[in-house]
């Protein structure tokens, strides 16, 4: 049996910026990402991953994540590790 939902994207611009990406199924999930900033001066953050010889992705971007579900089990995760723009 297969399960298909409506879901929409937001997906990364091609700079690999973490801005407005997300992703919604309405009435079960809400997930969204943005960088991280700078605790002083409010600025963005960039922090990369670079693994060159990595078997699941060669380079990917860490940001903020925020995961709200809203289903029968509701669950509300704020200021959480994102990883974001993975290539291979």
């Amino acid at each position: 049996m297969q399960l298909r939902l409506p879901c929409q994207f937001n997906a990364l611009p091609t700079s690999g910026y973490c801005q407005g990406v997300g992703a919604v199924v309405p009435g079960i999930i809400e997930s969204s990402g943005e960088p991280i900033r700078n605790s002083v001066t409010g600025a963005e953050h960039r922090i990369r991953l670079d693994l060159p010889d990595g078997f699941e992705y060669r380079l990917a971007e860490m940001g903020g994540g925020r995961t709200k579900a809203l289903g029968q089990i509701q669950l509300d995760f704020t200021h959480t590790y994102g990883q974001f723009r993975a290539s291979i």
